[in-house]
């Protein structure tokens, strides 16, 4: 490959895919939990815990990016994207 962009694109695809697999793994593990519990803790974890870590590690000065944006854009934004 002589893009590194292409090869970065084609392993975060990879990983996402096997992530996005692998989500029902711990429903064998926990016979307690209804279907819905399990659902729950993959959201929490695949939408807010681990978006906003990859976000600290990969933009630079993270913070200032969000300081420097309107509350009412981000509360849209927020919206939008719950929406």
């Amino acid at each position: 490959m002589g893009n590194p962009n292409a090869a970065l694109g084609l392993t975060l695809g990879i990983i996402a895919g096997a992530f996005l697999g692998s989500f029902a793994l711990p429903m064998k593990k926990i016979k307690r939990w209804e279907w819905e519990n399990t659902w729950v803790m993959y959201s929490v974890w695949a939408l807010i815990v681990f978006p906003w870590i990859l976000a600290f590690f990969t933009i630079p000065e993270f913070p200032a990016v969000y300081g420097s944006v309107s509350v009412s854009t981000i509360l849209a934004v927020f919206l939008f994207g719950a929406g």
